[in-house]
C-alpha cells in the first residue's frame, strides 16, 4: 500500500517473527530488508548502513566526492589519500551532504541534522563548518546556491550553480566566525578582565599602604630621634650655666667660669642663654646682643622644659629652660638656653630625603618581585592554554602534561570533557549513518 503511495524510504522490518513464510511477505509487501529477533546490534547497524547505501545510490560504505572520501563505517575523511581531521559538527555536515551528493540541502535541514531538537540553534555556525571545511578539503568541494543553500558534487560533474570563486568569497565572508564555534552555535566568551593585571593592582595596593604605614612610623621615630639628640645638647648647656652660676656680693648671678661654645659669644650666631629673675635685670649672652628670650616669670620648672618659640622673626626656636634657687639666695632665677632649629631642620629634612628615596626604590623592587611572582605564577595556565593548542593542532586526544596540583583538577574536568566529547562525536557518526532515512518523503 504504502510503496504504491510513492513512499521510497528504505525499510527494514525488525519483528519476532523468523518463519521463512513472513519473511516473503514482509519482503513482497516492499520492505528492503528483514531481520528476525533475536539479534545483534552491530548487525542491525550494519543492515541499516547497507539501506543507506543502496538508497542513496551507493552501493559500498565509501562516499566519494571528487578526492575527498568519507567511510561511514569507521568514520574517516581523507582527501587524495591523506587523512582529515574533522570535528563531530563537521563530519555529520559533509556526511549528510554527500549522501545527497548533487541536491541542493537548505540550511534549515542542514540546522536539523547536525544540533538537537532542544539544542539553541544558530544558522551563522553553517557558514562556520563550510568554511571550515571549505580550508580543510577545498574551497571547491561545497558550493553555495544563493538563497537556497549548500550543494556537494563532483568536480567533473556539470550543473555546479556557482563557481569557485564564489565558494571562496563565501570562505572569506567566514574568516571573522572561523574558530568561534566549536560544537554549538555561534557564542562570543566573556571576557572579566586579566588576571595578572587584578593581582598586579592588588600587590600595588598592599605595597603602597604597607610602605606608607611604615615610612610614617620609621619618619616619626628617626625624626624624634634627632630632636631628642638635638634637645640632650641643650640640657648639657643648661646644666654647665647652673653649674657654673654662683650669687655675687650684689645679689647678681655670675660665672665662675666661661661657657665652653664660643657661639654664645657671637651676636645672632643662633645659640643663645639667658638668666632672669624677678626684680633682677637680665643676664643674657653676647649673641643675644639686643634681643632677650621672653621667659614667663609666673611658673616654677624644677625640672628642663622644652618647646618650639617663634619670638625670633625668621628664625625658629628651640628653647629649653629650667627654673632653679642657688645658695645663698633665696629668688627663683630662670635659666634658659635657646638654638636656633635651621640646623635641627636641616637634618630632619635630610633623613626625610632618604626615607622618600628608599622607600620609593623599596616600592618598584617589591612591585617587580611581584610582576615575576605574577608571571611564574600564572605560568601553569600558559602551561594548560599550550596543551590545549596543542590538542588543536597535533590531534591528541588528552592532555597529558605534568602540572601543578592547584591547576589539575581543571585539566582533570578538561580531560573528562574531551573524553565526553569523543562519545559523542562516535554517536554523531552513528547517526549520520542513518539520518538520511529521515529526509526521504513519505
Amino acid at each position: 500500500m504504502w510503496r504504491r503511495e510513492g513512499r521510497n524510504f528504505p525499510v527494514l522490518v525488525l519483528t519476532a517473527r523468523d518463519s521463512w513464510s513472513d519473511k516473503v511477505a514482509g519482503l513482497d509487501a516492499g520492505a528492503d530488508d528483514y531481520l528476525a529477533k533475536p539479534f545483534q546490534t552491530e548487525e542491525l547497524i550494519a543492515r541499516l548502513r547497507a539501506l543507506i547505501r543502496r538508497a542513496s545510490g551507493n552501493t559500498s560504505s565509501e562516499l566519494t566526492a571528487g578526492d575527498v572520501r568519507l567511510d561511514t563505517r569507521s568514520g574517516r575523511v581523507t582527501l587524495a589519500g591523506e587523512p582529515v581531521k574533522l570535528t563531530a559538527q563537521e563530519y555529520k555536515l559533509l556526511s549528510y551532504l554527500m549522501h545527497h551528493k548533487g541536491k541542493v540541502v537548505s540550511r534549515t535541514e542542514l540546522i536539523e541534522h547536525i544540533y538537537d531538537q532542544d539544542f539553541d540553534r544558530d544558522s551563522n555556525t553553517i557558514e562556520v563548518f563550510v568554511t571550515r571545511i571549505r580550508k580543510k578539503l577545498g574551497a571547491d568541494v561545497i558550493t553555495t546556491i544563493r538563497g537556497l543553500g549548500y550543494s556537494l558534487d563532483d568536480p567533473a560533474e556539470p550543473g555546479r550553480a556557482e563557481s569557485s570563486a564564489t565558494a571562496t568569497e563565501h570562505m572569506q565572508d567566514g574568516q571573522n566566525q572561523t574558530g568561534e564555534a566549536q560544537a554549538g552555535p555561534h557564542v562570543k566568551a566573556a571576557n572579566t578582565g586579566s588576571l595578572a593585571r587584578r593581582m598586579m593592582l592588588i600587590a600595588a595596593g598592599w605595597i603602597f599602604i604597607l610602605l606608607l604605614v611604615g615610612g610614617l612610623a620609621l619618619d616619626r621615630t628617626l625624626t624624634g630621634l634627632i630632636t631628642r639628640n638635638f634637645d640632650e645638647q641643650l640640657g648639657y648647656m643648661l646644666t654647665g650655666m647652673i653649674g657654673s652660676a654662683e650669687i655675687g656680693p650684689d645679689g647678681e648671678v655670675f660665672f665662675i667660669r666661661p661657657l665652653g661654645d664660643q657661639r654664645f659669644l657671637e651676636p645672632g650666631s643662633g645659640l643663645y642663654w639667658q638668666i632672669r629673675a624677678k626684680g633682677h635685670e637680665d643676664f643674657p649672652s653676647r649673641s643675644l646682643w639686643d634681643r632677650s628670650l621672653n621667659v614667663p616669670e609666673d611658673h616654677f620648672d624644677a625640672q628642663p622644659h622644652v618647646y618650639d618659640s617663634t619670638q625670633f622673626a625668621g628664625e625658629p626656636l628651640r628653647v629649653m629652660e629650667r627654673s632653679i634657687i642657688l645658695p645663698g639666695s633665696d629668688t627663683k632665677w630662670m635659666f634658659t638656653v635657646a638654638a636656633s632649629r635651621v640646623d635641627l631642620n636641616d637634618q630632619i629634612k635630610m633623613v626625610r630625603g632618604i626615607l622618600v628615596y628608599s622607600f620609593v626604590a623599596l616600592g618598584f623592587g617589591l612591585l617587580l618581585m611581584a610582576g615575576m611572582q605574577t608571571w611564574y605564577g600564572l605560568f601553569p595556565l600558559r602551561h594548560v592554554r599550550r596543551a590545549i593548542q596543542k590538542l588543536r593542532t597535533t590531534g591528541a586526544s588528552r592532555v597529558t602534561q605534568p602540572l601543578p596540583q592547584e591547576v589539575e583538577p581543571l585539566v582533570e574536568e578538561l580531560n573528562a570533557l574531551l573524553a565526553h566529547t569523543e562519545r559523542q562525536a562516535e554517536e554523531a557518526r552513528m547517526h549520520a549513518a542513518i539520518s538520511p532515512m529521515r529526509s526521504r518523503p513519505r
